[in-house]
């Protein structure tokens, strides 16, 4: 059997020698990595300024385009119109169906026999 004690102290060691030494990288490193992330932005904005847009004011064509064109917006559309359909209808058809999906021909034919009162509820 192991001693944790001993286990734990090595542990706490090792974390702690870790810890004395400094995590930063070379002089040397640092000048390369910033000499190459200099060249590649110097790309970007040639890019940019050869790829961007004339500015034309308003235009709908746009903000079809930043909405991701025709097909997302036919599902916005979509989904606007089944949001105000459910939200202005009254859900009881749909609990109904889902119901006799869930449960076959009676809402409450997963319940025991002690709750088949509730079965004949809403019946006049």
């Amino acid at each position: 059997m192991r001693n944790h004690t001993t286990d734990e102290q090595m542990l706490e060691d090792l974390f702690a020698e870790a810890q004395s030494q400094p995590a930063e990288p070379s002089p040397a490193f640092m000048a390369r990595v910033l000499a190459d992330a200099d060249e590649e932005q110097a790309g970007f904005a040639t890019a940019e300024l050869a790829n961007a847009p004339a500015a034309t004011g308003f235009s709908l064509r746009a903000v079809f385009a930043t909405l991701g064109g025709w097909p997302a917006l036919g599902g916005l559309v979509t989904a606007t119109a089944v949001g105000i359909w459910l939200g202005t209808t009254s859900l009881t058809g749909v609990s109904d169906t889902a119901a006799t999906y869930l449960y076959g021909d009676s809402a409450l034919g997963g319940l025991n026999a002690d709750y088949a009162w509730l079965d004949t509820m809403g019946d006049a």
